[in-house]
């Protein structure tokens, strides 16, 4: 069992997790409101060299090309995180999942209150 001080920290873990993501969701939201906005056209400028995939490498110098500075490390974290195959590299529909709109915000914002009342405290 988890002592007080472990309940806490996990506690105050998922929030933050969840402020995170609703974050992210107004984000996408916004991006996908854009009437230019075409998500395959943002994945063929990350992958210059046309090869039907991306990698950290492609990610790291797309953001550094737009002043966005994070370290290479970063961009294989990123990259890990919607790798659903293993393969180090995002296809279109791996690319895809994070700059679409995927749950309510509502639902975000509710998720992570009702599960900590009810299993953490």
């Amino acid at each position: 069992m988890l002592s007080y001080h472990s309940r806490q920290l996990l506690k105050e873990l998922l929030i933050r997790i969840g402020q995170q993501e609703k974050q992210l969701e107004v984000v996408r939201q916004v991006l996908c409101e854009q009437p230019e906005f075409e998500p395959y056209a943002g994945f063929r400028r990350i992958d210059r060299s046309r090869k039907g995939y991306i990698n950290h490498i492609d990610v790291h110098e797309f953001l550094l090309s737009n002043n966005f500075h994070f370290s290479e490390e970063e961009c294989c974290i990123y990259m890990n995180h919607y790798d659903r195959d293993g393969d180090k590299k995002l296809s279109y529909s791996e690319y895809n999942f994070p700059t679409m709109i995927h749950f309510n915000i509502n639902v975000i914002d509710f998720f992570p209150r009702y599960f900590l009342m009810t299993t953490l405290i």
